[in-house]
């Protein structure tokens, strides 16, 4: 039987119920796999999805209100020689982190 068909018989024993109670019953029904199989890369990918790193601007608030209050079109170089002379070389995230972080923001 393939995982499709064995969703499908899943799907049928709960479409019944009400949706919240079909869904408690679903967490329930996975929290006994989980508990019982024991297999890590199981419980990794269902408990804690995998997290990116935050990135140095993301850690620094000072850089990204800074970042953020800012009102006139700047290269990536200005910002970054900007940043370097106000918080010091050493909080100065790279170009690519720079980049990275921008176009984070332009898909929220």
């Amino acid at each position: 039987m393939t995982i499709e068909a064995q969703a499908n018989r899943i799907y049928e024993l709960v479409k019944g119920l009400p949706n919240n109670e079909a869904l408690k019953a679903l967490h329930l029904a996975t929290g006994r796999i989980l508990q019982k199989s024991r297999i890590q890369a199981i419980e990794s990918w269902v408990i804690t999805p995998k997290r990116t790193p935050r990135s140095r601007i993301e850690k620094d608030p000072e850089i990204k209100e800074f970042l953020l209050s800012q009102t006139e079109p700047s290269t990536i170089a200005q910002l970054l020689a900007e940043i370097s002379s106000r918080f010091g070389e050493d909080r100065t995230p790279s170009k690519t982190g720079l980049a990275r972080w921008f176009k984070k923001m332009q898909g929220r």
